[in-house]
């Protein structure tokens, strides 16, 4: 998946064998455990590499076979941490990475026939072994309450997040397009795309940039108003 070259080979063995390329499930993915302090450049760029990388390069060699033969899914694997870290700053970096892809993919081949849509599924894999240990060490850290620590250690069948899987790959999602779900256990949710929710305006043409001192002074009890940290901080 990581290597350019490598990914053009998957998609060439797909075609080879089954003489076209209806669906793409970028699913690879790894770990590398640990918070930033404990995060090397090596962490960082494999990761990146395979998860972030890797969905652009087999999506590179797919998407012109899918084109040519009038059509293709697309379904790309995020993950909550995108918008909920918890202290795997490579992996929720990446995975924001593979949403905006996804978007903007949705984007370029809205009227291709093309769909493109991403899941963020919460199951225990093989690949989320020892988190019951980290998990433990962020709450130790206060990184963690022990309210969400049981909810991560209740991890679910990955069996619940195929059906989704098989349905965004069919012929009845032909119409879902550009869509970020949340799949795991007994639940199906869809996120919201992001907006802009307030605004602040300025004559920039007559009175230039905000001086720092006004903003100081109107962000608080304007756009922040109630709301200065990020929810997933809270």
């Amino acid at each position: 998946m990581a290597d350019f070259q490598g990914a053009r080979r998957i998609i060439e063995t797909a075609v080879d064998s089954f003489g076209r390329l209806d669906i793409l499930v970028n699913n690879a993915g790894i770990f590398r455990e640990g918070l930033l302090d404990a995060q090397t450049e090596d962490d960082f760029d494999s990761i990146v590499a395979v998860h972030l990388k890797g969905t652009f390069n087999t999506c590179k060699h797919a998407v012109p076979v899918m084109r040519d033969q009038g059509g293709g899914r697309i379904i790309n694997t995020a993950s909550n941490q995108w918008t909920a870290p918890n202290g795997r700053v490579a992996y929720a970096a990446a995975k924001g990475g593979v949403v905006s892809l996804t978007w903007d993919l949705a984007w370029e081949l809205r009227n291709q026939g093309i769909t493109v849509n991403a899941i963020a599924p919460f199951a225990a894999t093989r690949a989320a072994g020892g988190l019951e240990e980290r998990y433990r060490q962020l709450t130790d850290a206060g990184l963690m309450t022990e309210r969400r620590l049981h909810a991560l250690e209740a991890r679910e069948d990955p069996a619940y997040v195929a059906p989704l899987v098989v349905y965004l790959a069919s012929e009845q999602a032909g119409d879902i397009h550009g869509r970020v779900f949340r799949v795991g256990g007994g639940k199906i949710g869809l996120y919201c795309h992001p907006v802009e929710v307030r605004q602040l305006w300025r004559d920039h043409l007559k009175d230039g940039p905000w001086p720092v001192e006004q903003l100081a002074e109107l962000l608080p009890a304007s756009l922040l108003a109630g709301e200065h940290l990020a929810p997933h901080l809270l």
